[in-house]
């Protein structure tokens, strides 16, 4: 069925499973993929905008803050999403410098967003980690992906983008192929740095 590569996800709070899968153009391996980089890359968010916050460096903090708001929209994390917004917002007053002193609002900010980004985290992984056991199904055609990987390979070796489009064809078979490995090859082919893809994609054997 349609929905089965995201249904350990489903009752997750703070995720809009529905809205954030419409995002990914209903391709439910892309999305997969975007929860799997959202968990590598966000962990630690909050901790690196406290710590920016603490040294002043406002211009890191609120970088922070927008990739933190940017991605957690296109994950369907919309809570998560206005939280980032906010303190973003509260972030960009403090560039001028005019004053010594940290805005009063932004620790409660921050503590606001680290909470809900923490749990969502924390059960995001859980319900990647569920998808990764074995489920009943059709079985994993290795022919079939060893016929797809030779052929990536060549396309990758000519920096052909070409690629892209064969990847995204078959990004079901490759994310059953590769599990946590996945989320760095798509990354790479979709930024169109072929190089590092070919690398990612030789170090699946």
């Amino acid at each position: 069925p349609a929905a089965a590569p995201v249904e350990p996800l489903s009752a997750i709070e703070g995720l809009d499973l529905m809205l954030g899968l419409g995002q990914a153009g209903g391709r439910h391996a892309l999305y997969h993929s975007l929860l799997q980089q959202f968990v590598a890359d966000q962990a630690g968010a909050g901790a690196r905008i406290e710590a920016a916050i603490q040294a002043k460096r406002w211009e890191e903090a609120i970088r922070a803050a927008h990739t933190l708001k940017g991605v957690a929209a296109q994950i369907g994390a919309q809570m998560l999403h206005e939280q980032a917004a906010r303190l973003e917002q509260a972030l960009q007053a403090q560039v001028p410098g005019l004053s010594d002193l940290p805005d009063q609002q932004l620790p409660a900010l921050l503590a606001a967003l680290a909470e809900p980004l923490a749990r969502l985290v924390r059960t995001l992984s859980d319900g990647l980690d569920q998808q990764r056991r074995p489920e009943t199904g059709p079985a994993f055609d290795a022919a079939r992906w060893s016929a797809l990987r030779a052929r990536l390979v060549a396309l990758l070796e000519a920096d052909d983008a070409s690629s892209v489009q064969l990847f995204e064809e078959n990004e079901v078979l490759a994310s059953n192929a590769l599990g946590p490995e996945f989320a760095t090859l798509a990354g790479a082919i979709r930024h169109f740095e072929f190089q590092q893809a070919l690398q990612a994609l030789r170090k699946t054997g």
